[in-house]
């Protein structure tokens, strides 16, 4: 069943239930209020009566039978007034077919007042005290009138119910169909998109109701999807570039060599020409890998309780094994005094990639100039901070260059393939940290990868 389908439903059974509860107030309170009104006139009859026969002496039993019927009485009214032990004293229809009630004397003498039923006649029981003596007066009659009307009332209610409800349920379809109409249209407008036209994007209407704001959802989440596809076309062309270009480069060097006999020192230098495209084969290979990994790895692995300070300073002491000519400078004077501010819970080796990235980074693009490593705190973060003075960044290359296989515009004679900084973010970010940069083009780069400091 769908939505709209259980919104009528439900609204339908709930108007269903006010409705039903509403008629039946309706007619309990009628029917009550009837009731009540009719023994009451009973009651009044009876004690007018009594009144007149016990108590004017001028008023026979003859007389007020002929002023009873010259009066307005109640529908097929009977009336009886006996003593105590049963003796008829008045009867205002001598002939009445209408049953005595003398097994009730004793009851309504003790409770002084009795309403009873007797088939569709309403009859009420009275005792009254004259003079001494207890009279008990038995009066019924038909409320043919009243009865008419309670009946006439649930017509108009089974009437008013049922086009009260055909009217609901009809509404109820119309307004649903409204209600769902925009949901329709964005699910319209989904199956429309597909991988070749991403770029495409839901309608977001006023953007500040529901379904409005469910648009909006969509389209960020069509954003990212096609940011990710855009990233792995790029990926998978910059990949495919990057490896063909060494296997080409070895398979013509081992061709020309092989086309005639070549000294021992020439072999010397195509191996060596080879083992370096092998090397940047190997390195790009391991790069590729990291990233994947780092991509596609959901919980952190291997992580266990490490120290930034101790990371840093093997990191330092590694970009100087290789970088003999690099002046680099590991500055630990703003170092947090709480210990616990350099404690890290992550993956030793991945965090050791990420330093050592940017580290190398910096001495390569910064043409032998000085390089700086700083490690401090604020209230909320642990820093690392790593400057250099070299070539610097092109402002429009500032928002790309975390992306894989992206090379500035200033960085085509300097050996690389673009993948270190997008490991680097990656790994940073999936031990909950950050990567930002400031550059000046000329004057040099700014990165710092900040950790949140765990209390």
């Amino acid at each position: 069943m769908n939505i709209r389908n259980k919104l009528l439903l439900q609204f339908s059974l709930f108007v269903f239930t006010i409705l039903s509860l509403f008629s039946i107030a309706i007619l309990f309170f009628s029917s009550s209020y009837r009731s009540k009104d009719y023994y009451s006139r009973l009651e009044n009859r009876a004690r007018s009566t009594a009144q007149l026969l016990l108590n004017v002496d001028e008023v026979s039993a003859d007389l007020l039978r002929i002023i009873d019927k010259n009066t307005l009485s109640l529908y097929n009214e009977n009336l009886r007034i006996y003593q105590e032990d049963s003796t008829m004293v008045y009867a205002n229809i001598a002939d009445s077919t209408v049953s005595a009630k003398l097994h009730l004397i004793p009851v309504i003498v003790q409770k002084k007042r009795l309403e009873y039923h007797d088939g569709e006649r309403e009859g009420l029981g009275l005792l009254v005290v004259n003079k001494g003596e207890n009279y008990i007066i038995f009066v019924s009659a038909w409320d043919k009138y009243g009865l008419s009307k309670i009946k006439n009332l649930k017509i108009v209610l089974v009437i008013g119910f049922v086009f009260s409800l055909v009217t609901t349920v009809f509404f109820g379809f119309v307004f649903a169909m409204r209600a769902l109409r925009p949901i329709s249209n964005v699910i319209n407008q989904v199956k429309t998109i597909t991988i070749n036209n991403l770029n495409q994007r839901v309608n977001e209407g006023n953007r500040k109701d529901e379904i409005a704001q469910m648009a909006i959802t969509f389209n960020e989440m069509l954003q990212r999807i096609e940011d990710a596809f855009i990233l792995q076309r790029e990926f998978v062309a910059h990949a495919a570039h990057e490896l063909r270009t060494p296997f080409t480069v070895m398979v013509t060097e081992l061709d020309y060599t092989l086309m005639q006999e070549r000294d021992k020192e020439k072999y010397k230098e195509v191996i060596k020409s080879i083992s370096r495209e092998l090397k940047k084969l190997s390195k790009l290979s391991n790069g590729l890998l990291d990233l994947a990994r780092i991509s596609f790895e959901k919980s952190p692995a291997d992580f266990k309780m490490v120290r930034l300070d101790e990371m840093l300073i093997e990191a330092y002491q590694h970009a100087l094994s290789i970088r003999p000519n690099s002046e680099i400078e590991l500055n630990l004077d703003q170092m947090p005094d709480d210990e616990n501010h350099l404690r890290l819970y992550g993956n030793e080796q991945l965090l050791s990639i990420s330093f050592n990235n940017l580290i190398d980074n910096a001495c390569k693009f910064s043409e032998n100039k000085k390089v700086v490593i700083k490690l401090f705190s604020d209230n909320q973060f642990v820093n690392v901070d790593i400057i250099d003075r070299g070539i610097g960044i092109h402002s429009q290359d500032l928002s790309k260059i975390f992306q894989p296989f992206y090379r500035g515009q200033n960085t085509q004679f300097i050996a690389g393939y673009g993948i270190g900084l997008a490991l680097t973010k990656k790994i940073v970010e999936l031990h909950g940290g950050q990567v930002t940069v400031v550059s000046e083009l000329g004057k040099g780069a700014s990165f710092r990868i900040s950790f949140p400091i765990v209390f």
